[in-house]
C-alpha cells in the first residue's frame, strides 16, 4: 500500500429512488475520489458494492443537495489517514484506526465485499 495517508468519506445519498451510501476514497494525494456505491456503512462481508463514475475531491467535505435534483448528501464516515492498494480485480483500504475494506471484482462494476 502506498506510504502517503489517503482521504476518505463515506455519504449518505437520500432522495432518489434507491438510497444508498457512496464510499469514495483517494487513490493518491488530491486525486480525483474512486468510488463505489454500496447498500450500507459499515459493509459486512458478501455485501455487494457498484462502482460508480469517479468524484471531484470537493465531496470529501461537501454535504447538501445535488444538483439536478439528484437528492443530497450527508457525511458518515471520514478518514484522512487511508492508505489504499487499487488493482483491476481488487481493493483494500486500510483506515486510519486500523480496520481494513477489501472488494474482489465479481462482475461488470460489480464487486463483493471480502
Amino acid at each position: 500500500m502506498p506510504d502517503l495517508p489517503l482521504r476518505c468519506v463515506v455519504l449518505r445519498h437520500e432522495g432518489v429512488a434507491a438510497p444508498h451510501h457512496d464510499l469514495l476514497f483517494e487513490t493518491s494525494p488530491g486525486s480525483a475520489l474512486a468510488s463505489w456505491r454500496v447498500p450500507r456503512w459499515p459493509v459486512a462481508p458478501g455485501d455487494f458494492a457498484v462502482r460508480a463514475a469517479d468524484h471531484r475531491p470537493a465531496y470529501l467535505s461537501y454535504e447538501g443537495p445535488i444538483s439536478g435534483g439528484r437528492g443530497l448528501v450527508r457525511r458518515v464516515f471520514e478518514d484522512a489517514a487511508c492508505r489504499v492498494s487499487l488493482r483491476e480485480d481488487l481493493v483494500e483500504v486500510c483506515f486510519g484506526d486500523g480496520t481494513e475494506l477489501r472488494m474482489r471484482l465479481d462482475g461488470p462494476d460489480r464487486w463483493v465485499v471480502c
